[in-house]
């Protein structure tokens, strides 16, 4: 696979895979750049920051946590440990997020990592409780949230149904929710005895509104 930088749209994507087989890895994307693309990007992006910015026409973008935690610490990770590794280049890791969405053991740890760095976070705590109210209310009688916990920029877990069927409908519930506010995300469908888990990361910060892969 050419390596590729995926952005995101500015507004909140939902998670979604339609069409997609138990096992497989999907991705909510709505551009495709080569790296010569993705190189020029950032030379265009460092020379336009030397450049003034009109206040009044800059649209407000809010700042997230992760944000607020490198201006107070210049010197520190704006993520938490676990959200760290699956970011590259301020994107989501498309290659990192498939090996741990796709693995029992690698999710279950990850999962577990994530809940005890979020319950050292008041900002994360806040964002877990509130994606897992957006979650849960989608899903309704179409499933069970597993699980969800966040950092500061990204939020992991799972949601199991019945059938594929039924991913696709609250998928498309959170996809018309104003407050589902998702910039990017990976997701992978496993089978779970007779019924259907979607295993998903996805991006709370518009910060980190792209997805990247390295093949």
């Amino acid at each position: 696979m050419i390596k590729c930088l995926v952005r995101s749209t500015a507004v909140a994507v939902a998670l979604q895979c339609i069409g997609c087989a138990a096992g497989t890895v999907g991705t909510d994307s709505d551009d495709t750049r080569t790296a010569t693309e993705v190189r020029k990007d950032t030379m265009q992006e460092r020379a336009s920051a030397q450049t003034s910015i009109d206040p009044i026409a800059a649209p407000a973008v809010l700042r997230s946590p992760a944000e607020d935690r490198k201006a107070g610490n210049p010197e520190a990770s704006p993520y938490l440990a676990t959200e760290s590794e699956l970011i590259v280049h301020s994107s989501i890791s498309i290659d990192m997020s498939n090996e741990m969405l796709v693995d029992n053991a690698l999710f279950s740890s990850a999962l577990e990592r994530m809940r005890g760095e979020e319950m050292t976070s008041v900002e994360a705590q806040k964002l877990a409780t509130h994606h897992r109210e957006v979650l849960e209310r989608a899903v309704g009688e179409l499933g069970v949230v597993e699980n969800l916990t966040c950092g500061l920029s990204l939020c992991i877990g799972s949601v199991t149904s019945l059938t594929q069927a039924d991913h696709e409908a609250w998928s498309r519930r959170l996809v018309r929710d104003p407050a589902a506010r998702r910039y990017g995300a990976v997701h992978s469908y496993a089978p779970v005895g007779d019924q259907l888990q979607q295993r998903f990361v996805f991006s709370t910060d518009p910060a980190v509104a792209a997805l990247f892969s390295s093949r």
